[in-house]
């Protein structure tokens, strides 16, 4: 179980098969070894949890000071419990994407939609 109240099997299911979800992204373990790894989104800073499978794997490639702060289903698939855990370790998502202190959620258009930023750029 994650955070997102989907297990694994679900979230394999919204990353493969052909059809594309606003806000997933399955990637395999060599991108996320990349140096560029979400480069543009924040990195490793905007990591917030991951499985404590996957973050063994990528203990070699992750800063640190973020391997450190990173909450695997070891600490908690709560997703309450996991905004007080990355407040209390001052993981760095907390200061540099959230807003006093509370994590924004991101508003994602359904499949199809474009996002706000697009509409208004590029018209419906």
């Amino acid at each position: 179980m994650t955070p997102l109240g989907l297990n694994f099997g679900k979230l394999a299911g919204m990353c493969g098969g052909g059809v594309q979800y606003h806000g997933y992204c399955g990637v395999s373990l060599m991108t996320v070894r990349s140096k560029k790894f979400i480069q543009g989104d924040g990195g490793w800073n905007r990591i917030a949890w991951m499985s404590q499978e996957m973050k063994l794997k990528l203990a070699d490639v992750m800063p640190e000071s973020i391997y450190a702060l990173m909450p695997t289903e070891e600490d908690t698939v709560d997703l309450n419990e996991l905004e007080t855990i990355l407040s209390q370790r001052k993981h760095p998502i907390v200061e540099q994407f959230w807003k006093d202190g509370k994590a924004v959620p991101l508003e994602i258009p359904g499949p199809g939609e474009m996002w706000p930023e697009d509409k208004e750029r590029f018209g419906e």
